[in-house]
């Protein structure tokens, strides 16, 4: 996959997803946080397998993961297709900028803490 060159800086904004379905338990992690970008600045190669998900709200999400690793690379979600989300950790870049954005908080767990000057989903 390719990304836009200056990565960060063309994200639409990177979202935290507490709690939700589609991290505990199938993810096994008590959080995620992805980038999005939009979807015609990001070049896709390289063989990748989909998985579906339906969402708390009903929102279907298609995954695309990689088949020699496991890991997700990226999804798409019904009716947003004009952008990917690509998780965080996919960038291997410490730098990368703070989330922006934050939905699923009232499930998180007590521990877990949100920049100051995150917005959050009402």
């Amino acid at each position: 996959m390719r990304l836009p060159s200056s990565h960060p800086a063309s994200a639409i904004g990177a979202i935290v997803t507490t709690e939700s379905q589609w991290t505990t338990p199938p993810a096994g992690s008590v959080f995620g946080a992805q980038a999005r970008f939009d979807r015609s600045k990001v070049s896709i190669a390289g063989e990748g397998r989909d998985f579906v998900r339906v969402g708390d709200e009903g929102t279907r999400s298609t995954f695309t993961f990689c088949p020699e690793r496991g890991a997700t690379v990226y999804y798409v979600m019904a009716g947003h297709e004009e952008s990917i989300a690509i998780p965080v950790g996919a960038f291997a870049d410490p730098s990368f900028p703070a989330p922006t954005f934050s939905v699923y908080e009232e499930r998180m767990h007590s521990w877990v803490t949100m920049p100051r000057d995150i917005e959050h989903m009402r």
